[in-house]
């Protein structure tokens, strides 16, 4: 599970991914799991002139994802691997199925849901205060979990 935050640097069209919370693994029990995060965003806490983002998104985007690979440092088990595969290859056909690792030589499916939620950040003001740069916060557009 992960939290991030979407941004835009100074001269710079593409949008970035920013850490608004620390991920963590989550344990699934018959289909259910539960966990809350804290919103910390470490990515601006730590911004300095140089790395001070010019546009911060005003929304959270909360990213669970199954990772199926087995390079991954918390491998599924292996009964879970017989399922969906080595691979994940049997996730392939799902709606939320997304192929990762395409330039490794173990690329393998997973499973990503998404949700929006409007969450301004409250570190602006810091943010200003410490880099002597105008930063703005406005929606930004998810560009999809990770």
């Amino acid at each position: 599970m992960a939290l991030h935050r979407l941004e835009q640097d100074y001269g710079e069209s593409e949008i970035r991914i920013g850490t608004a919370a620390e991920g963590r693994n989550v344990l699934v029990l018959d289909g259910l799991w539960h966990t809350e995060m804290e919103v910390t965003d470490i990515a601006l806490k730590f911004a300095d002139s140089s790395s001070a983002p010019q546009v911060v998104s005003d929304h959270l985007i909360a990213c669970a994802i199954f990772a199926s690979d087995p390079g991954m440092g918390d491998p599924q088990k292996d009964n879970v691997r017989q399922i969906v595969g080595p691979e994940g290859e049997r996730l392939a056909t799902s709606p939320q199925a997304k192929l990762v690792g395409q330039a490794t030589t173990t690329p393998s499916y997973w499973l990503t849901a998404e949700s929006e939620l409007f969450w301004p950040s409250e570190l602006l003001g810091v943010v200003m205060a410490n880099t002597g740069r105008a930063l703005t916060q406005s929606h930004i557009s998810s560009i999809g979990c990770s």
